[in-house]
């Protein structure tokens, strides 16, 4: 990523993303807005980034709007989920390692 991309991320598309995450989207569960900011932060990072690499032009009202609205949408994130441990046998290797974690 650029400098200039980086500059655009930080005073134009993180204050948005913000100001839009905690007065517009209610509190879940245990998320607060701070994680919320934080995953459409890291989404709009790699909008950006697939931008300058496929040499689109783009605003930062566009990169914000897009990254606050594609988690909203029920897409799915690019991160792949832990392990639980319920899913492991209680006798197996996975257990004993989810165990050792959680003590």
């Amino acid at each position: 990523m650029t400098p200039q991309a980086g500059q655009l991320l930080l005073k134009e598309v993180a204050p948005r993303l913000d100001h839009t995450i905690r007065h517009g989207v209610p509190a879940v569960g245990c998320e607060n807005a701070q994680e919320l900011t934080q995953d459409a932060l890291a989404l709009a990072t790699r909008l950006l980034h697939q931008a300058e690499v496929n040499g689109k032009v783009v605003t930062a009202g566009n990169v914000a709007y897009y990254a606050f609205n594609t988690p909203s949408s029920g897409a799915a994130p690019s991160v792949t989920p832990t392990p639980t441990c319920r899913a492991a046998p209680p006798s197996s290797t996975a257990a004993l390692s989810c165990a050792n974690q959680l003590a």
